[in-house]
This record gives C-alpha cells, structure tokens and sequence, in this order.
C-alpha cells in the first residue's frame, strides 16, 4: 500500500503557541510515527519545533500577519477587493505549485473556513481544481461566516464566498458534532457529507487529550486516504451532495 507524501498547511506553525498550531503538530508527530513522509507548509514557523523527521518549508505569504496580507485582509474587511488581492494570489499559487509538487495528500487547517487571508483561500482553491489527484482533507476548527466575533468582516460575492462553498475534491472534517451541524449548513451540505474525528476540540485542557486526538486524526487519515475510499469530491458551490471524483 503507497504511503502517501502529506503536506500540513495552516497560517503559521510550532513554535507559534495557539491552538490550531498544536494540533499540527501532534497531526505531524504522529502521521510520522506511522511511517508517512511529512512536511508542515505556513507562513511561520521553524524545524526545529516539530517532531523529528518532521520536514518544514515556509512561505512567508501565508502568514495571516505578514505585511502585505495585513494590507490586501484590511481592504476586504472593508468591503473592498483590492488590486493587491489577485497580485498576492497568483503570488501565492505559483509557490504552492512549487512546494507542493510530488505531495499526494494535504491536511488544510481552517483556511477554506477563515478570513485570515483570503489570497491563501483562493490559491489553495484553485490548487485543487488543477490537481485532482492530490486527496485534500480541509479540518475545519472555525467558521468565519457564523461566528459573531468576525461575520462583519466578510461580505456577499467573491472572494469573500470562497469560505462558505466546498472546495474541489476535498474531505471536510471538523471537531465536534454541533460544529458538523454548523458547516453542513453554512455550505449548503448534509450532515452526512463532514465527517467528525470524535472528541477532536482544539482547546485540550485535560491531560492526553491532545495526543488522543492525534491518534484519532491518524487512524481517521489512514483509514480514509490510504484504502482508496472517500477518493474526494468535487465542487459543488452551495449545494450537495456533490458529485465524486473518479481518482
């Protein structure tokens, strides 16, 4: 059976201390253990802070808080696309292009659900649609469009609309049955077409809870990208079910 080259992608990575970064980490340390060639894609971050055997290439445009993602996410809160955005997208797909060449697999990290940075969303988005073969699993901690925290800062149209549609091929998972609910509704889905990795919060304040998750996550990944089910599925904006690919 081909163990499959995984890439993890998230804004940032250990040793920047959150909760999401965590979770990469663990995800990373125990796909490894497993025997699965891995590496941690952001925009910061260091080697040094990851597993061992844990392999990290950066792009500093990933970060949500690299100046001129700071620049573009300003005018788009605002309600406005800038001419910056497609700039910093096309900037950032032909990096992925480069970085993610020879990778079967991607873990993506709230990215097709946040506003962090909206060019990310879009390259990733557009990543896809060019690799069906690459299998994408898009782990869905938050929501950007039901969060009363931060619904203000997206609007109607593109590209704003990216974080409430499917994304091609791509496994959507989240942490929680109530979350699950959430995002079924948010991109027009039933509850059947997200998956939950049970009990998989990203807070962890008991103790061996967030190794219990990892261990989850792992078996969860290789039960459904290693035995060739759950292939993906394809974009279907608003709408499901979607339609599966053939590979």
């Amino acid at each position: 059976m081909k163990e499959l080259r995984t890439a993890l992608l998230h804004y940032s990575s250990p040793p920047v201390v959150g909760g999401v970064e965590a979770v990469i980490g663990a995800h990373a340390g125990v796909l490894k253990r497993a025997g699965y060639p891995v590496c941690v894609i952001s925009g910061r971050g260091t080697s040094e802070a990851l597993p061992e055997g844990v392999a990290f290439e950066p792009i500093p445009e990933m970060d949500s808080q690299d100046p001129s993602v700071l620049s573009v996410s300003k005018a788009l809160e605002e309600g406005r696309v800038p001419a910056e955005f497609q700039a910093l997208t096309s900037l950032l797909l032909d990096k992925l292009e480069r970085k993610l060449a020879g990778f079967d697999a991607l873990i993506v990290h709230n990215v097709f659900t946040k506003h962090f940075n909206l060019p990310l969303t879009a390259a990733l988005s557009t990543f896809l649609e060019r690799h069906e073969s690459v299998r994408c699993l898009a782990w869905c901690h938050d929501f950007t469009w039901t969060s009363a925290h931060s619904r203000s800062r997206v609007h109607e149209g593109y590209p704003w609309d990216l974080l409430r549609e499917r994304v091609a091929h791509a496994i959507y998972v989240t942490i929680s049955e109530r979350r699950r609910s959430e995002l079924a509704e948010l991109l027009g889905c039933a509850e059947a077409e997200v998956a939950v990795v049970p009990g998989a919060t990203h807070l962890f304040e008991e103790p061996g809870a967030l190794p219990a998750v990892a261990e989850l996550a792992r078996e969860w990944f290789v039960g459904h990208f290693t035995t060739g089910a759950e292939p993906g599925v394809r974009r279907s904006p608003r709408g499901c079910p979607a339609t599966r690919s053939s590979g």
